[in-house]
């Protein structure tokens, strides 16, 4: 899987469908522009589809994605 990679964050669940990812490393291409180790994302669910989920950042960056747990 060329020009793929992993980026690792820890997963830490709030109320109301809100959860936070702080970011920890990452070994993909992505790894130029990626934040610093320990920054934080406060995520929002506003949606769930059969096979991925559409969540908010602040309040207008909308983002879908899969997520994988471990």
């Amino acid at each position: 899987m060329k020009g793929k990679g992993i980026s690792k964050y820890h997963f830490d669940l709030k109320d109301n469908c809100e959860f936070i990812l702080t970011f920890i490393e990452s070994s993909g291409p992505c790894k130029i522009w990626c934040t610093e180790k320990d920054a934080k994302y406060t995520y929002r669910l506003i949606k769930k589809a059969d096979n991925y989920y559409t969540a908010i950042v602040g309040r207008s960056e909308i983002y879908q994605f899969k997520l994988y747990f471990q």
